[in-house]
């Protein structure tokens, strides 16, 4: 069973379970948002920040930019890159209401002791491959275990305080080591909450949005290596320089 570490903000989402005493669920929301797929791209630095000081050029539009582009460090650059042929991570992230949370079990179908009720259940999936060393050498278990970390803002109705929302939390899922370049992770919330917010806490609210503030891999040291975004490369700029 994969193991969760839940960051200490998550604790309030004790509160935020499953019920309607006094929830009115007259948030503005859409109709249907189910499911959102995501891309990654690097985690760059940002432009300024403790490594780009200052702008230090200027584009070809008359803007001010940051020269060469670097990634993010934080606590030390990642040793690790994507193979350019073959390289990247995809992942999505779906919610559904479970008509009896009683049903939900773990990653070894033991149940989880969730009350016979219905309840929110994210479901959080996602794949990695080509991630090497600087010389090309695929990632393997020396790497360490990777993490995907996830903040989020919620909106809830809530069984005592009504619609209410969370601070933004932060929720850290502990992917495993790689294999060949390769990593995966197949969870959802309740898994993800049950340990530390017990039964209660892990049956989340029938009415709910979700906004996704940020989704991001990090190496076996909690290095930034990948942020959800999209990158494009025309064949007219030529093979890549590594």
């Amino acid at each position: 069973m994969k193991k969760f570490t839940l960051l200490l903000a998550v604790v309030a989402l004790v509160s935020f379970t499953a019920g309607s005493a006094v929830a009115q669920c007259d948030f503005n929301a859409v109709k249907s948002a189910k499911k959102m797929k995501f891309d990654m791209v690097r985690a760059f630095a940002e432009c300024t920040s403790t490594q780009h000081p200052a702008t230090n050029t200027t584009s070809a539009s008359g803007l001010p930019v940051c020269s060469p582009v670097k990634v993010k460090d934080a606590g030390g650059q990642t040793p690790y890159i994507f193979d350019t042929k073959k390289g990247g991570c995809k992942g999505d992230v779906k919610v559904k209401v479970e008509k009896d949370c009683s049903k939900l079990t773990d990653d070894n179908d033991v149940p989880l002791g969730l009350a016979a009720s219905p309840c929110s259940v994210l479901s959080v999936k996602l794949k990695c491959k080509g991630i090497t060393t600087a010389d090309g050498t695929p990632v393997g278990s020396e790497a360490g275990s990777w993490k995907l970390r996830t903040l989020t803002r919620s909106a809830l109705a809530d069984s005592s305080a009504g619609d209410t929302q969370i601070f933004d939390f932060p929720l850290t899922f502990d992917v495993g080591t790689a294999s060949d370049g390769k990593l995966k992770l197949d969870t959802n919330s309740a898994i993800a909450l049950v340990g530390s917010l017990g039964p209660s806490g892990a049956a989340l609210s029938t009415c709910a949005a979700f906004e996704t503030i940020k989704i991001e891999v990090a190496d076996g040291n909690g290095r930034p290596f990948a942020r959800m975004g999209t990158g494009v490369r025309d064949k007219s700029w030529g093979a890549w320089p590594f």
